[in-house]
């Protein structure tokens, strides 16, 4: 119900309001000032490292999901003496990757301090060049 209902509002925001939509994407023709650019610097970054954590912990619990049914369907058949999955070579990548996973979703606050420091620094370079 609440999916045909958003659908439904996409469609007609695609359909009949496509010229305010089309405004708001493109924006006008001035620059903004630079001011304003920065501040949407941390904000595009954060949403950028909250995307990536979702994607590798959606990795780790697919991973984790399928091992335990690999398990399960070999514990029925009481034969797991060839199958491996919990050692540290198979679990070594999946605890890294939860781990990065977790920090991108908390936002990666230390990461995008430095990289937004390091950006403007870039920038006040290269406008005090030209």
């Amino acid at each position: 119900m609440v999916v045909g209902v958003a659908v439904g509002a996409l469609i007609y925001l695609f359909i009949y309001k496509r010229d305010s939509l089309a405004k708001k994407i493109v924006g006008s023709e001035q620059l903004p000032e630079p001011d304003s650019q920065i501040q949407w610097l941390p904000v595009s970054l954060r949403l950028i490292c909250i995307a990536g954590g979702i994607y590798f912990l959606n990795n780790v619990l697919w991973r984790t999901t399928h091992i335990i049914s690999q398990l399960a369907l070999l514990k029925a058949k009481n034969a797991y003496s060839n199958y491996a999955p919990f050692s540290p070579r198979n679990i070594l990548p999946w605890v890294i990757m939860f781990i990065c996973g977790v920090y991108l979703l908390c936002g990666a606050p230390h990461f995008v301090r430095w990289q937004v420091k390091r950006i403007l620094q870039q920038c006040k370079g290269r406008t005090g060049t030209t």
